[in-house]
């Protein structure tokens, strides 16, 4: 039962951070082209040309809209797989302090 419990749980925290933080690199990411970013329109495999003022257009932000979601959504799981990483390492980290228990059980009749 605590295993299930604990991979519900675990999973429901994964989630949260997954679709909390996409939309957050989203509006990074827009910021960033907007900027005039060259670094992130590399990323997204995007043409200098369109950055900027041109982001403005309708056209161009419906037709780089899914590049952005897709690119924030890898970015936000790498988030969650880094969250998992610290939670291992650091598991990882208290099991020399972790004590034995005593193997004696009384019988059962």
């Amino acid at each position: 039962m605590m295993r299930n419990l604990g991979g519900a749980i675990g999973i429901a925290i994964i989630d949260t951070v997954v679709y909390g933080r996409a939309p957050t690199h989203a509006r990074t990411l827009v910021d960033r082209l907007a900027a005039g970013d060259l670094d992130t329109a590399k990323l997204l495999e995007i043409s200098p040309d369109a950055l900027g003022t041109a982001l403005l257009d309708p056209e161009k932000q419906v037709m780089l809209a899914p590049l952005v979601d897709k690119v924030a959504f890898t970015q936000a799981i790498n988030d969650a797989l880094a969250l998992i990483a610290l939670t291992t390492l650091v598991g990882l980290l208290l099991v020399p302090f972790a004590r034995r228990t005593s193997r004696s059980r009384p019988a059962l009749r």
